[in-house]
């Protein structure tokens, strides 16, 4: 079992840690789950010893810890003078981006450099195309009053009757009567009695 002494002796020298501590610390950690040290130095012993379980330990320990930024610099630590390990400052979210990082090779985008390059050169302006006409409101506006005869309905023609617009509603019956013939008898009823209301 890991005494006192032996922890304090792997928290001078955390390259120390191999397997037979690995092991003696996980019994420690079963006991005391809430030990911070304990927690710190399984996952420096699990790094040391490039075990799978190292990134599942390191998520628990990150949750126990204080300081991310500190346990980044204990576990990376290897053989370091005091003053390097003090000018290595990172958070979580930088440590993550370390481990990730890979190497960009920059030497393939010396086309896209000079097709940047010519482009500046060039200076390219876009031309405005001349035939296409100016917004004019007032023209759309005069479009939208137009009646367009396709759309005659019976129900249009109801509503010109309903709003008192007789001659209105006489041709769109009228065209609906053109453009129904079997029903044009109806269509006749209705404009003699669109007639009848005109002459009130």
């Amino acid at each position: 079992m890991v005494n006192q002494y032996n922890i304090s002796n792997l928290l001078t020298n955390f390259d120390a840690i191999n397997e037979n501590e690995v092991s003696q610390l996980n019994e420690i950690n079963l006991e005391f789950p809430y030990f911070q040290t304990s927690q710190i130095l399984l996952c420096k012993g699990l790094h040391n010893t490039n075990s799978i379980r190292y990134k599942t330990q390191l998520r628990k320990t990150a949750a126990h810890s204080a300081s991310r930024r500190n346990l980044f610099q204990l576990i990376n630590q290897k053989n370091k003078t005091k003053t390097e390990r003090e000018k290595e400052y990172h958070s979580f979210m930088d440590w993550i981006l370390i481990v990730k990082a890979e190497k960009i090779d920059r030497s393939t985008n010396t086309n896209s450099e000079k097709i940047i390059n010519t482009f500046i050169k060039n200076q390219p302006k876009i031309s405005k195309n001349n035939n296409q006409k100016f917004f004019k409101p007032t023209e759309i506006g005069r479009k939208s009053i137009k009646e367009n005869t396709d759309l005659i309905t019976e129900t249009l023609a109801k509503v010109y009757t309903k709003q008192k617009y007789y001659k209105k509603a006489i041709s769109a019956y009228q065209k609906l009567s053109l453009k129904y013939p079997q029903k044009s008898s109806y269509f006749a009823d209705q404009i003699k009695l669109i007639t009848k209301l005109k002459n009130k």
